[in-house]
């Protein structure tokens, strides 16, 4: 498993949710299953960052990292088609 980090926008922007998964669209499909109803986000978003991306994101930026209060690992579903 790897650590990702997904960026929040809007009033949200600098703050990052951080998740143990073990590829990006694991990440990306757990947030469409817990955060959207009827194509409609009910969390603002933009991108999943790998740790090393976000390493360089916070030398230019001020980061705040939320952890995740559970000891889930998300995985990828077998059911959706692959997209990056």
């Amino acid at each position: 498993m790897k650590k990702f980090y997904v960026s929040l926008v809007k009033d949200l922007i600098g703050n990052y949710i951080e998740f143990d998964a073990e590829s990006r669209l694991a990440v990306r499909q757990y947030l469409k299953k817990e955060y959207s109803y009827n194509n409609i986000w009910t969390l603002p978003w933009c991108e999943v960052y790998t740790e090393e991306e976000m390493e360089k994101l916070k030398t230019k930026f001020q980061c705040y990292i939320i952890k995740q209060n559970w000891t889930g690992r998300l995985k990828e579903e077998e059911d959706e088609p692959r997209t990056s």
